[in-house]
């Protein structure tokens, strides 16, 4: 089985909780077809697990990964795994 990766990350400020940080970006991968894998949400992180297959037989797993780093700001990453029979 072949495996690639890729991720981008950002920094945003914003006057949200955590959890609707997160929520905001889980409705924009349901959206997409993203299927919700798992959740967490801690006091100052949260991640959320998301599955997609596509019409070549690929699988793809997506973490989002938010962390409150600042007041009103978030160190956010997407990371992608490509997995290839």
């Amino acid at each position: 089985m072949a495996r690639s990766e890729s991720q981008t990350e950002a920094t945003i400020e914003v006057d949200w909780p955590i959890d609707r940080l997160l929520e905001h970006f889980n409705r924009q991968l349901r959206q997409q077809g993203w299927k919700l894998d798992s959740s967490a949400q801690g006091d100052v992180s949260a991640s959320s697990t998301w599955m997609r297959s596509t019409d070549t037989d690929v699988s793809v797993i997506g973490v989002l990964s938010a962390l409150h780093s600042g007041e009103d700001q978030f160190d956010l990453e997407f990371r992608i795994s490509y997995f290839s029979p």
